[in-house]
């Protein structure tokens, strides 16, 4: 090929050019490459030139940063607009940054019609390095500190334009530098162009710019900066130079939005478990109430069928409340160390029931997976709300697989996710391949009360229950995910130390045991107060009862010693039931109690049951719930003064 229509295609030319360190090559009108030597394919990863020639810029380097080079490139072959000389840093094959002096030739044929540009870039990097010591000390000193930051510095035109940087900036922006051809120029790094306006805009009104944060692509990765910038003016008051320095806060900004989630997620907890508090009062009333109504409507079968619809309908209302009281992390559990794959196992025929025959359920268990710590029945609720929600992004039918192994986190992993610790940890995977999520559904995918789903088909709780089970645990959540690629949810579970299997507590009663003794019910709430007492009456039992904690208190100060146990609710307004049962022990010792609460165990610590030989009774509880807990009291009791 020739390198230009004078020289011809001779052979001894091209020879001698591919003998030649610097850079020489030769495009055509339409930009794409006719000749380089040998140096400046090495330099594009080309074993020789026949791998450059016929390609153009876009096969090497980024297109983005290669627009204004082009556009310059095409103003030369039209209008003939010179392209004065200039510096450039390139990033050898072998990593190193040598800087190049670039000068463009245009190229005509005989008529004097454009044809092509000749480049020519010759190494300058020894001749653009003063020697040492024609530097000053202080000069010598700003070299070292700018070479060696750890922050990312830079010189740049009034355009943006990179003249100089420090290593730290390279590397951070290796990839963007390696594919771009030309120089870099900063405010084309910006992920939004109107953040790069805007710092433009506030660099000729303000000079100076502090704490600035942007997103910019590094070329491998999005990354989060904060920078200082300083604008430079001419005698003009054009602006023509930029000193940047900006360190990457990434992790940083990861982990904040991490942390403002888990604040929120606190947050939104708290007003779950106040609502499910309240919700609990209701349901102990509708449940109480229709089981008594049940018990008084005979053997009308179609009466009784209507009554049992109350009573199903409040039962699910008390699932959805126990949802909500798991996520408020309000709601009692039985820490044991538990085996995932047997509890995966256990529920495999309940799994397939419920994911039906469209989805192809596959289970990979590590065979030596060590145990968890958790309540059993919160991580079999886990499993199952993911199947579920794996299962509704597969509406057509698809593969959902559940995989466990065991995994050593290390220091760097654990540091970007807030909560883990390094250690070896139980590794559960669930994957689907279903519809997967946009970006905007995956920002609030743990969210309570948020759903995708159409109205009256979910209620938004089941990967917020899934996010506080694992959190509960002292785990982490992470999950990936893609529109039409599916998702994959991995959640991390420290390995516990190894235990004694925990036996669960069960009472198997067949009948309601009954009683005479008389029982002082505190209650704010009036309908559940005169449920509590319906029911203690139909039990047998004499009841007085009292609407607050100061009143209970003047009731057992009247007719303290005719009352054997205290059935109390465990918030209430002014004076709560443990503060009102520790006034009434200093008169009387030992008097047997029973703490009701819509917070369930973790409200009342076991401290205090233990103090004030207590039982706790859940709402909503039935009939059978009230009977078994007082009877269970009063011999509580009885053991503690025998003992």
């Amino acid at each position: 090929m020739s390198v230009s229509s004078e020289a011809g295609r001779g052979a001894a030319a091209e020879a001698a050019l591919d003998h030649l360190t610097d850079f020489v090559y030769v495009k055509d009108a339409g930009l794409r490459y006719r000749y380089a030597n040998r140096a400046y394919a090495r330099f594009l990863g080309q074993a020789d030139p026949t791998g450059v020639e016929g390609r153009s810029d876009e096969d090497f380097f980024d297109a983005a940063s290669l627009a204004p080079l082009l556009e310059a490139e095409r103003r030369l072959l039209e209008d003939g607009t010179p392209i004065p000389a200039f510096d450039q840093k390139l990033e050898m094959p072998d990593g190193e940054i040598r800087r190049h002096a670039v000068a463009k030739f245009l190229l005509r044929d005989d008529a004097g019609i454009p044809e092509g540009i000749l480049v020519v870039s010759r190494d300058v990097t020894a001749e653009r390095s003063p020697p040492t010591g024609s530097e000053s000390r202080s000069r010598r000193l700003y070299r070292e500190l700018f070479e060696e930051s750890v922050a990312a510095h830079f010189v740049a035109d009034g355009l943006g334009t990179i003249r100089e940087s420090n290593p730290a900036f390279r590397t951070l922006f290796e990839g963007r530098i390696r594919r771009t051809s030309g120089p870099l120029n900063f405010f084309a790094l910006f992920s939004e162009a109107a953040d790069a306006q805007s710092l433009k805009e506030r660099l000729a009104a303000e000079t100076t710019v502090r704490n600035h944060h942007a997103r910019l692509h590094s070329g491998e990765r999005p990354v989060h900066v904060l920078g200082n910038y300083r604008g430079h003016f001419n005698a003009e008051g054009v602006l023509d130079r930029i000193t940047g320095h900006l360190l990457d806060v990434t992790q940083s900004h990861r982990l904040q939005e991490e942390l403002t989630q888990v604040q929120k997620m606190q947050s939104l907890g708290r007003l779950a478990g106040g609502v499910a508090h309240d919700f609990n009062n209701l349901l102990t009333s509708i449940l109480g109430f229709a089981t008594l109504l049940q018990r008084r409507v005979g053997q009308d079968p179609k009466a009784r069928d209507q009554v049992g619809e109350i009573i199903h309908a409040a039962e699910k209302a008390a699932g959805l409340s126990r949802q909500l009281l798991a996520f408020g992390r309000k709601q009692s559990h039985q820490l044991q160390d538990l085996d995932l794959n047997r509890l995966i196992l256990d529920l495999e025929q309940i799994l397939r029931r419920t994911l039906g025959e469209h989805i192809d359920l596959r289970i990979e268990l590590a065979p030596d997976l060590g145990t968890l710590r958790a309540d059993a029945s919160q991580i079999e609720q886990l499993v199952l709300n993911l199947a579920v929600n794996a299962r509704d992004a597969m509406p057509s039918g698809g593969r959902l697989v559940f995989r466990t192994r065991m995994v050593e986190l290390d220091e760097a992993f654990c540091s970007r996710r807030i909560g883990l610790s390094p250690g070896v940890h139980v590794e559960f995977e669930v994957e689907d391949n279903g519809e997967g999520m946009s970006a905007e559904v995956a920002e609030h995918v743990f969210e309570p009360f948020f759903t995708t789903k159409e109205l009256g088909r979910g209620t938004g709780l089941g990967l917020a229950s899934v996010y506080a089970t694992v959190q509960q645990a002292h785990g982490h959540i992470d999950f990936i995910t893609r529109p039409g690629k599916g998702t994959r949810f991995i959640l991390y579970f420290p390995e516990s130390a190894p235990a004694a299997p925990v036996r669960p507590r069960t009472t198997i009663i067949a009948y309601e045991p009954r009683g005479h003794e008389t029982v002082l019910v505190v209650e704010d709430e009036t309908s559940v107060r005169r449920l509590t007492c319906e029911m203690l009456e139909d039990l047998g039992y004499q009841v007085v009862a009292a609407a607050s904690g100061e009143e209970g208190l003047q009731v057992m100060a009247e007719a303290g010693a005719s009352v054997d146990v205290v059935v109390t609710d465990v918030v209430m307004p002014r004076l709560h039931g443990p503060d009102m049962v520790r006034q009434i022990h200093l008169r009387h010792p030992g008097l047997p109690v029973v703490y009701v609460s819509g917070f369930d165990r973790d409200i009342v610590s076991h401290e205090i049951l233990k103090r004030d030989h207590a039982e706790l009774l859940a709402k909503p509880f039935n009939r059978m719930n009230l009977a078994n807990c007082i009877r269970r009291a009063l011999r509580r009791s009885v053991n503690a003064v025998d003992g």
